[in-house]
């Protein structure tokens, strides 16, 4: 989490945007940017691709289960978008990595 922001959470139907740190899912945000969708560049190493979503403020888009039984087969909801954000939290966003 970047200083002083406190996570954020918005709801619509059956989706979430969140800005908590802790939904990314970082092999999803990975292997989506190894795929074509990001034919301008690969994804960096797990590690500095890590390094750069706690560094940032990133806002997560997930997909909520329908039912118990697929709460407990997948654990939470499944990311399928994210939009990162360079920013120094005063003046300066930049908006990055959208898909």
């Amino acid at each position: 989490m970047l200083l002083g922001l406190e996570p954020k959470n918005w709801y619509r139907g059956e989706l979430l945007l969140s800005t908590e740190q802790s939904l990314l899912q970082v092999d999803a945000i990975k292997e989506a940017m190894d795929s074509d969708i990001f034919w301008w560049a690969t994804a960096p190493p797990k590690d500095a691709l890590l390094m750069t979503l706690q560094n940032s403020l990133c806002f997560g888009l997930y997909e909520l289960p329908q039912s118990t039984s697929q709460i407990a087969g997948q654990g939470g909801p499944k990311q399928i978008g994210l939009m990162r954000v360079i920013t120094d939290n005063v003046t300066f966003a930049y908006l990055t990595d959208v898909h």
